[in-house]
């Protein structure tokens, strides 16, 4: 038997405010999206909006992304994403 394959893509991969953004996706035939934390921090409402817009929208939410860059980058640049990213000792 088949099972379909699901798809998502990340907010951090198209342009737009967030709700174009999960506009666009919808519009564009995939299952789910990836947040990306700049999308969520820069959002005026709640992320239960988000959440509440996704469910309208017919999406599901698959991944929440905090940070990025931290593999296939230099020793240098990924030392200066590990400095500035808060521990969880600091939480």
């Amino acid at each position: 038997m088949l099972r379909s394959i699901r798809t998502s893509i990340a907010t951090v991969s198209i342009s737009g405010t967030l709700p174009e953004k999960l506009k666009s996706i919808k519009a564009a035939g995939f299952d789910g999206v990836e947040i990306f934390e700049n999308d969520l921090l820069y959002f005026d409402d709640t992320p239960a909006d988000v959440c509440r817009m996704c469910e309208d929208l017919g999406i599901a939410i698959y991944l929440f992304q905090p940070f990025r860059d931290f593999e296939g980058v230099t020793p240098e640049h990924l030392a200066h994403n590990v400095s500035s990213t808060p521990s969880a000792s600091s939480t």
